[in-house]
């Protein structure tokens, strides 16, 4: 039996801050979302795992909202250096030029990447981002 795979990728809307334009819509692009080609239904790993490891960087506002939700659970299935980029990602996606070699380099790799600051404090964190930050904290 055959099994074919379709593999479709959606772009969604979110509101963020970016560093050269301000609060406002940006789109995210999830690393891919697969589809059975004869039914086009979604796989079962999209449906179990749409966090999908092949780029956690790039999923981290759906993890963000499930942990949100009350779905801390989840943070179970990530060793202590992706719940760290997780984590991470959160500044990257605002500019935060890192300090840490590893992290520096790791983000540098990311297309949607852009160095604004090393200050801290010029970072905004909104409550939400806030919260969602100790929570992962506290699974590393």
């Amino acid at each position: 039996m055959l099994i074919f795979i379709l593999f479709a990728v959606n772009t969604y809307t979110y509101w963020d801050f970016d560093p050269k334009r301000g609060y406002g819509e940006l789109d995210y692009t999830p690393a891919y979302e697969c589809y059975h080609l004869n039914t086009g239904e979604l796989c079962e790993e999209s449906n179990q795992n749409n966090n999908s490891k092949l780029d956690i960087s790039e999923n981290v506002y759906e993890i963000m909202n499930q942990i949100l939700n009350g779905n801390e659970e989840i943070l179970n299935q990530y060793s202590s250096d992706e719940l760290k980029i997780i984590r991470n990602t959160i500044y990257a996606k605002k500019g935060y030029i890192f300090k840490n070699k590893d992290l520096k380099k790791y983000f540098l790799n990311k297309s949607w990447y852009k160095e604004y600051t090393s200050d801290e404090n010029q970072i905004s964190l909104s409550s939400d981002e806030k919260t969602f930050i100790d929570i992962v904290k506290s699974y590393e």
